[in-house]
């Protein structure tokens, strides 16, 4: 089981890495999904990750604060919203134009309520920080 779970972690990794190029494609689901696969695939890839650029640029302050900065808030609800926008005027059901505005809301309740705002860090904190 253990394979399986990091071999579906390199997937996800490569699709969030995918995802960065893409717009239409979703960079932060894929990559903690990889988190999740690798924790309980290998410890080694799991730490490998968690020390990659791609992680700690995407989802470092989500997993050690469980919040984002309002930039990144807004990149994934403008991807997302595009993403759903279309699909609801693609969709032919009522039904499925239903689900689609349910999920549109909840996500935008979601990202506002539940996940913290954390303060936007400029490079001039950072290098304070660092010294």
């Amino acid at each position: 089981m253990k394979i399986i779970f990091t071999i579906l972690g390199l997937i996800c990794v490569g699709l969030g890495a995918v995802g960065i190029i893409i717009p239409v494609l979703p960079t932060v689901p894929f990559l903690l999904a990889a988190t999740v696969l690798f924790a309980k695939g290998s410890e080694k890839f799991s730490k490998w990750f968690s020390g990659t650029k791609l992680y700690k640029n995407n989802l470092d302050s989500f997993v050690k604060s469980r919040g984002m900065t309002v930039n990144q808030k807004i990149k994934i609800l403008i991807v997302a919203s595009i993403m759903l926008i279309a699909a609801f005027f693609i969709c032919s059901s009522p039904a499925g134009k239903i689900v689609i505005a349910i999920v549109f809301v909840l996500k935008y309740y979601y990202f506002l309520v539940r996940i913290k705002t954390l303060p936007n860090r400029n490079k001039e904190s950072v290098q304070t920080e660092v010294k």
